[in-house]
Order: C-alpha cells, then structure tokens, then sequence
C-alpha cells in the first residue's frame, strides 16, 4: 500500500462523517480535526485522526431530554 492511501481528502472525510465539506473545514478552523496541509486551499487528514475525532464527537441521537 503506498503512503497516499493512508489519507483522506476533504470531500472524503466529509463523504465519511455524513457532513459538507464545508462543514469539515470549519471542524478544522475549529481545531476539531486536524489536517496535513497540503497547499494554500487543500487538505489531507490521516485515518487515525479522522476515526479519533469518530470516536471524541460520537453524536447523541434522539430527542432532547429536559430535566
């Protein structure tokens, strides 16, 4: 496997999190998620960040609870 498959692009991380890509670059503006940049506009990000960030912001679904 060459180096190149141990990255996801921006479009891919968002394909992967069920979001927009510009929902992805303001995780990173954020300092949510941290990418490998790669020019001035682009990004790379590792696996193992994308699936730590997974597993920190595993969303709570359902209804609200008022307590």
């Amino acid at each position: 496997m060459t180096e190149e498959h141990n990255f996801l692009t921006t479009e891919q991380v968002a394909f992967r999190l069920g979001v927009k890509p510009s929902r992805v670059r303001q995780l990173v503006g954020q300092g949510r998620l941290l990418p490998l940049r790669t020019g001035l506009r682009a990004h790379l990000f590792s696996i193992e960040s994308v699936e730590a960030f997974e597993q920190a912001e595993k969303p709570v679904r359902g209804r609200p609870q008022n307590y």
